[in-house]
């Protein structure tokens, strides 16, 4: 048995951390399950290939072999990733690996995973640590992964529900506990910082469910500061009502979670929907999520960063309900890494980026598409700027990497034509979805009452009016 130790400057740090013996077999610390299976719901372990990764705090007993070992560490902000071989002797009780610094972001900046499943607190807790996340929001899930008809229900989540507290925490890290509310027409919403569970949990999955709606859920979470999200999950589902709520100022922001990681052009991406609410002077925000919910995807794989203004991370320990008011109105970049924030001046619009890797492509973009591009010199902190005059109906930018792969995107500012973009849309996907969910909702009646019915039927045919309004007589 041998105790391993990651540390920097000689103190222990949290970490992922992958050991192989000299024929390529994984060898994991005790405590942890030695043979996982992929798409398993073990914690603190992530599958890559034949890689089995293990989340430690930075210290761990492991039954291993005097030969030499391939280990390997994975990187997270202001910590440099680490591979080598180490060399186990015979009689050898201790190893010591140490990492080197790397870019960090500045202080006030923090990396929050709003959508992960299926964790404890505590394992949950210890991702964060070691993926270098500052807070995590576990939601309770009914359904949970994509199942048609429903699956089993995992209620003893529920008993963790936090949340505006933390149900665990460090002065690394915070972990949440909030729900993820479906269903499986209408649409699925995560309502964070709730002040309360809001229930049905779930609702049209079967005849007997507790009929409800996408509105009642969100006006229910947005009594007392909660915050209301249209989660990026299976791209076949409709989602109707979900739909409807973005566009009727229910749902507060746009989920990107394997949009990040995709080329933009994939015809799944929510991209699309989102460039077509900002043209259509809808300003939803947008937030990055890992949908975390087995071992093939670590806490962080995507996330959001989030500024608070004067907080001093070494002091204040993690501000959430600053983080959360910041999402709510919107502030909030969605990413894989990289930083990536717009603002506002009187003379142009500033985009700062840090933390940049190799072959990463900075891009502007607004109502027309693609306007500027820039190769970013990796490992520095820039500045980019734009003419504020050249600004009509919004902008925003993206990082991608040389494939095209969105690796980064920011929340959007306005420009004195906001909405009133007059020109036919090219691509009415809002539209057409609305269009469908109203001959869905009149056709299948999905509520024996009446009164809920003509409430569905009503907001949908709200939001249709409100995107084919003409825009010179919209009130923004």
């Amino acid at each position: 048995m041998v105790h391993f130790r990651i540390t920097l400057d000689g103190k222990q740090v949290p970490g992922w951390i992958s050991i192989r013996d000299k024929n390529g077999i994984p060898v994991v610390p005790m405590g942890w399950n030695p043979c996982p299976v992929v798409g398993g719901k073990d914690p603190a372990q992530l599958l890559v290939q034949n890689e089995i990764y293990c989340a430690t705090k930075g210290g761990f007993e492991i039954p291993i072999t005097p030969e030499t070992h391939t280990v390997k560490v994975l990187a997270k902000p202001g910590i440099a990733p680490w591979k080598g071989q180490i060399e186990i002797l015979p009689g050898q009780l201790a190893v010591r690996i140490p990492f080197a610094k790397a870019s960090a972001p500045p202080l006030g900046w923090y990396a929050v995973d709003l959508r992960t499943h299926c964790l404890s607190p505590k394992a949950a807790l210890l991702e964060a640590e070691a993926s270098g996340i500052n807070l995590v929001q576990i939601l309770a899930s009914s359904h949970w992964p994509e199942c048609f008809p429903k699956g089993e229900i995992d209620y003893a989540q529920l008993l963790e529900f936090s949340g505006t507290q933390a149900a665990g925490e460090t002065s690394l890290s915070s972990i949440m506990v909030n729900t993820l509310n479906r269903h499986p027409v209408l649409g699925s919403v995560s309502l964070l910082h709730s002040h309360r569970p809001v229930y049905p949990w779930f609702s049209g999955w079967e005849k007997e469910d507790t009929p409800w709606s996408i509105q009642d859920w969100c006006k229910q979470c947005h009594r007392i500061k909660g915050v209301v999200i249209w989660p990026e999950l299976d791209p076949l589902l409709p989602e109707y009502e979900a739909i409807a709520g973005i566009v009727n100022g229910e749902i507060d922001c746009i989920e990107l979670c394997d949009s990040l990681g995709s080329t933009v052009n994939n015809p799944e991406s929510r991209l699309p929907w989102l460039y077509s609410l900002w043209t259509k002077g809808i300003a939803c925000g947008i937030v990055g999520s890992s949908g975390k919910c087995n071992n093939q995807k670590r806490i962080g794989t995507s996330f959001t960063w989030i500024h608070v203004r004067g907080s001093t991370k070494q002091f204040d320990g993690i501000p959430i309900n600053e983080i959360m008011a910041s999402v709510k109105t919107g502030n909030g970049s969605a990413s894989i890494g990289p930083l990536l924030a717009l603002n506002q001046g009187p003379e142009c619009a500033q985009a700062f980026v840090d933390l940049i890797e190799p072959d990463t492509i900075f891009q502007w973009i607004n109502e027309s598409g693609v306007v500027g591009t820039k190769v970013l010199e990796p490992g520095c902190a820039q500045t980019i700027t734009w003419e504020a005059t050249l600004i009509k109906n919004w902008l925003s930018c993206r990082l991608v990497d040389n494939f095209g792969n969105l690796i980064a995107h920011s929340p959007m500012i306005k420009g004195p034509d906001f909405g009133r973009t007059a020109e036919k849309d090219p691509n009415p996907i809002l539209q057409n979805a609305l269009s469908q969910g109203l001959v869905w909702s009149l056709e299948n009646n999905p509520y024996k009452n009446s009164s809920l019915q003509n409430q569905l039927t009503n907001y949908l045919q709200k939001a249709l009016d409100l995107l084919e309004c003409i825009p010179s007589n919209r009130k923004l």
